[in-house]
């Protein structure tokens, strides 16, 4: 019987990191999708795009990281031609934080990336600019798990603005004639994604919270849902 796939692009910095995000995919992941992980920041050349290429998944999911964007590592630039790359292939993909800045960047957004760290870390409101996308279901608002210092500040040309916080006018975004979505928050994050990225002062509440904090975050949804829509009958997005 063949199973569906889903890519994991692995962007952390640490393979601590990357386990934890990982494991925290596997446990939303259906049974019957079979999960791939590729590490772009440690492995040679382009052999992720060569395995979508040669097998096209049915879904592409693009992790958080430590580093910038713009500006950033050597591999981020190759990274982003490669991903437009896959648009010849239209692959239901969704891309957290990093991720979701690098969608932006590759298709001709602008980023704001401080010079000194200025990070946002905890549960923010996040308030959703249209109601039409599946991936953020019906909800007008709902909180979410944040930590990230860059932003995206203007979308590529067409893109949708599909969610906004208090701070950030752009929270969320969907290609007009792709199924790319990025949201800047972090829907998988877990009490083991909390211990690898502790604020610095121990006692605030983001090295508090709890699994079952993370777990009844409106903001999670995007991820279950997007999972559980590569398991058949596959659906596309947006």
């Amino acid at each position: 019987m063949h199973h569906p796939r889903l890519m994991v692009l692995d962007c952390t910095l640490s393979a601590t990191s990357g386990r934890i995000f990982v494991a925290a995919v596997k446990r939303l992941l259906p049974p019957a999708v079979h999960l791939v992980v590729h590490a772009p920041t440690r492995d040679a050349g382009s052999s992720w795009l060569d395995d979508f290429l040669r097998a096209p998944p049915a879904g592409l999911l693009i992790s958080g990281s430590a580093a910038s964007v713009v500006g950033g590592p050597a591999w981020v630039e190759p990274l982003a031609a490669d991903l437009r790359r896959t648009a010849t292939v239209p692959t239901p993909t969704l891309g957290i934080c990093f991720g979701h800045q690098l969608l932006a960047h590759a298709w001709g957004g602008k980023l704001r990336c401080p010079a000194t760290p200025s990070q946002v870390r905890g549960i923010r409101r996040v308030e959703l600019q249209t109601l039409d996308q599946p991936l953020l279901g019906g909800q007008k608002s709902f909180d979410a798990a944040f930590s990230h210092r860059d932003q995206v500040t203007e979308p590529p040309p067409g893109w949708h603005i599909l969610a906004a916080s208090d701070y950030s006018p752009i929270q969320a975004l969907a290609a007009p004639d792709l199924p790319l979505v990025g949201v800047q928050w972090h829907p998988e994050a877990d009490r083991a994604m909390i211990l690898d990225n502790p604020e610095p002062d121990p006692h605030h509440p983001w090295n508090q919270l709890l699994d079952s904090d993370l777990r009844n975050l409106g903001g999670r949804l995007v991820l279950t849902r997007f999972l559980s829509a590569l398991a058949p009958p596959h659906r596309s997005y947006p």
